[in-house]
């Protein structure tokens, strides 16, 4: 299961005339994988005073109630990684667990 919010449309665009759109920074969600979690620990050290460790992370990632996906930018070229969410589901609640976006971008 994810969570998908649902943006009305809008009525002015949100660029400047004249400018040009990179999808560079769009993000694209992708369930985080082992190999992921070393980029993930480094926006981890970035955005938090007290960062959790990997073994905080991993565990988790196996319980079935247990989501953690990655924001990746939509340019596949370079498949930069904008932030994560990690969270849990139980029966019909969503507890967000951590949240971070790399504050170099």
């Amino acid at each position: 299961m994810s969570f998908r919010v649902r943006a009305e449309p809008m009525t002015r665009t949100p660029y400047p005339t004249g400018a040009i759109r990179s999808r560079a920074r769009e993000p694209v969600f992708v369930p985080m994988r082992a190999s992921g979690l070393p980029a993930v620990m480094e926006i981890e050290r970035r955005a938090f005073v007290k960062p959790w460790g990997a073994g905080l992370f991993m565990p988790e990632h196996e319980l079935d109630f247990s989501r953690l996906e990655l924001a990746r930018s939509a340019d596949l070229s370079e498949a930069v990684l904008l932030g994560y969410a990690y969270w849990w589901v139980v029966v019909d609640e969503g507890h967000i667990l951590n949240l971070a976006v790399d504050r170099l971008l």
